[in-house]
């Protein structure tokens, strides 16, 4: 928000509407919603999903980790998201419960590149390890579940919720932003599962003195 001509209230009324867990918000919506031009309205989007993907945003995984492949797929609309619908377009990992509920998610966008055998390579599985995992001695146990069966992927309905989420608020996304509005997703679903206020955190999120370009 920093050097920035708009006002801090509508900055922090589309913070409000970006930290909503169930619906968000676009850029066509957020200008009309706060009488300015759409540039500007998309600039302050991306300007707080930036801050939301910051590291200390986006803690790595620890404890009991679950990683597999998923694809951003509404199978019963038949509408496809990024790719065709056979392949996993994401990496999801959780941090499980000891009841082995979802405690925290971190999604990463995989290409056609990753893929071998029809599956996440393990290669792309190890790079996610690497990126996204805690250290070794945070890690009680971990699972990489190239091809378990679906109903044992935890990540599955938070996947499903996050294509439900692209397609009605953003009618799909195309490939050079994909990682941000993941990194949106995930950011504010683990303040969800953790039981904090999305609109407070993400709010302090925007505050802090750290440089973003919008």
């Amino acid at each position: 928000m920093e050097r920035s001509r708009t006002p801090l209230t509508k900055w922090f009324t589309a913070i409000y509407y970006i930290s909503n867990p169930h619906r968000g918000i676009n850029a066509v919506a957020l200008q009309h919603l706060l009488h300015v031009t759409y540039k500007t309205a998309w600039s302050m989007l991306h300007a707080i999903r930036q801050a939301m993907s910051h590291d200390e945003n986006l803690p790595p995984l620890s404890g009991q980790v679950q990683i597999h492949g998923a694809t951003l797929t509404l199978w019963e609309a038949g509408i496809g998201f990024f790719v065709a619908p056979t392949t996993p377009s994401v990496l999801v990992g959780l941090s499980l419960t000891p009841e082995g509920k979802p405690a925290r998610v971190r999604m990463q966008a995989i290409s056609s590149s990753n893929y071998e055998g029809g599956q996440p390579s393990a290669e792309t599985f190890a790079d996610f390890r690497s990126f996204h995992l805690a250290p070794e001695d945070q890690i009680s146990s971990l699972e990489c579940k190239r091809y378990g069966p679906r109903k044992l992927k935890k990540g599955w309905s938070l996947v499903r919720q996050t294509a439900e989420w692209l397609n009605s608020t953003f009618h799909g996304i195309g490939s050079k932003y994909r990682q941000r509005y993941l990194n949106e997703f995930c950011c504010r679903m683990n303040l969800v599962l953790a039981g904090r206020n999305p609109f407070h955190e993400i709010s302090l999120m925007c505050a802090r003195p750290i440089c973003y370009s919008y």
